[in-house]
């Protein structure tokens, strides 16, 4: 599977899946997809023992455990979202936009990419971030 694919495929499902929590939750925890080694799709998520755990911490157990399958070949490549925000200085002031960032482990890679959101009537929006 070639590397746009799985990029592709990767963005479309952390997009679609963090629609869904903003339109049903208006936000969310950090979750992950993952495309395991017969090409199959596999969402992924963490429950901790907590009734609202740290995100930070949601992220990082994630991570670890996305990043051992991908060491131990059971996955080809994964991505996690996040709902951050974005802080940026417009002149004499600082303006907050509200983001969903991706990460994405791909072969020998690492990267991220980031979208704003925002609530457009009953449902959000999901415009591409220039950061």
């Amino acid at each position: 599977m070639q590397s746009t694919k799985k990029f592709d495929i990767l963005l479309d499902n952390i997009l679609a899946q963090a629609k869904y929590f903003l339109d049903n939750a208006a936000e969310f925890y950090p979750f992950g997809v993952a495309i395991d080694k017969n090409k199959n799709i596999k969402p992924l998520g963490v429950y901790l023992d907590e009734e609202f755990p740290d995100s930070e911490t949601v992220f990082n157990q994630l991570e670890k455990a996305m990043l051992t399958s991908l060491y131990n070949n059971e996955y080809i490549a994964a991505a996690i979202g996040t709902d951050i925000i974005i802080s940026t200085a417009l002149q004499d002031r600082i303006v907050q936009r509200t983001a969903i960032q991706i990460k994405f482990y791909m072969e020998n890679s690492n990267f991220e990419t980031h979208f704003f959101y925002k609530k457009i009537g009953p449902s959000y929006s999901i415009e591409k971030a220039n950061v």
